[in-house]
């Protein structure tokens, strides 16, 4: 569904590629009739839905006319690093419809090893972690933690085998390539984060 701004870069990407392939989509205005949006929530198909803009406003009016009018066991949201910032009640609200977003950084703090972290970290500085996205003091851990590990192991070498090294930390994985010769190296990893109807919620790591 489009707002009235531009289409996000990835929502754009994905629509281009199911032209490729030849899939079908429906392509919907923010100022579509509700009546029209309620009859395609209604029906029997399974749904996929993915705004085209990343506000809350947004996502919430999406929100709202699915838990009125739609089966939560036919229809999905995909989207955007912006949706873990939208707080509990919202996630809340997307984990009954087994909701998935994209993003290179996710921070679970139920987690046995994310739960030590933030014990640690209270003990060390007597303050909590702050609540930003991402959180730079996991950031900082775990880009600590990788590069520690990586010149321990192949010291100063260790840009030739940054490829050798994928690291899983707990907020960010690093999964490193060379895109031009002498030109440094950049971070090609990509979580899905999919909030689970039984109130899980699963961090899978894709490589771009």
């Amino acid at each position: 569904m489009t707002g009235r701004d531009e289409p996000d870069a990835c929502a754009s990407y994905i629509m281009a590629e199911m032209d490729k392939a030849g899939r079908t989509y429906s392509k919907l205005a923010a100022d579509t009739g509700q009546g029209e949006l309620v009859k395609m929530l209604r029906s029997d198909s399974r749904i996929v839905i993915m705004p085209c803009v990343t506000s809350e406003s947004f996502l919430n009016r999406l929100l709202t006319l699915a838990d009125s009018n739609g089966k939560p066991e036919r229809i999905t949201f995909f989207g955007y690093p912006e949706w873990q910032s939208f707080g509990k009640d919202k996630l809340a609200r997307m984990r009954k419809y087994g909701s998935t977003f994209y993003s290179s950084f996710f921070f679970d703090p139920a987690l046995p090893e994310s739960e030590r972290f933030l014990t640690q970290y209270y003990a060390w500085y007597n303050h909590k972690v702050s609540g930003g996205f991402p959180k730079y003091s996991v950031l900082g851990y775990d880009i600590t933690n990788y590069f520690i590990g990586a010149l321990a192991s192949y010291g100063r070498s260790l840009k030739n085998n940054l490829p050798l090294l994928p690291s899983t930390g707990l907020q960010t994985d690093f999964r490193f390539r060379e895109l031009t010769a002498d030109n440094g190296c950049i971070n090609l990893n990509l979580f899905f984060v999919s909030l689970r109807t039984d109130g899980s919620t699963e961090r899978t790591s894709v490589t771009r």
